[in-house]
């Protein structure tokens, strides 16, 4: 949860973090532009892993921003959240122009089993 780092203007995680994370939680950052994680992140199934459905089904890892006005653009790596199958909510961002998930054209496996719910975002430019 990054909520309480509230004078933060970027977030940006590598690859192979966080592998044991259940909730990702953004909310109410005013300042807050972007949004980078890397490769591999946040999740327990990798990609040189095979692929396991069972695995990758894990109804109870959800991914959350909310009521960032400034937020310009997020950007998440392959297979990062590939095994949250929870909820993937992106609420009230004003400013996002730009929402990049895996790599176009491969098979990233990003939130594979999630439902995506977005809403109050009217200026997107770019979904890749």
């Amino acid at each position: 949860d990054f909520t309480r780092f509230t004078l933060v203007t970027s977030i940006e995680i590598g690859d192979d973090c966080f592998g044991s994370v259940q909730t990702f939680k953004i909310e109410g950052l005013e300042r807050l532009k972007s949004v980078k994680i890397g490769n591999n992140s946040f999740t327990q199934v990798k990609d040189s892993d095979a692929w396991d459905d069972s695995k990758a089904k894990n109804q109870s890892k959800s991914f959350h921003i909310l009521d960032c006005d400034s937020l310009e653009w997020i950007h998440i790596g392959m297979f990062s959240f590939s095994d949250f199958a929870g909820e993937f909510e992106l609420k009230n961002l004003k400013s996002l122009k730009s929402i990049q998930i895996g790599t176009y054209g491969c098979n990233s496996r990003n939130f594979y089993w999630s439902s995506f719910v977005i809403r109050g975002i009217d200026m997107i430019l770019t979904i890749l």
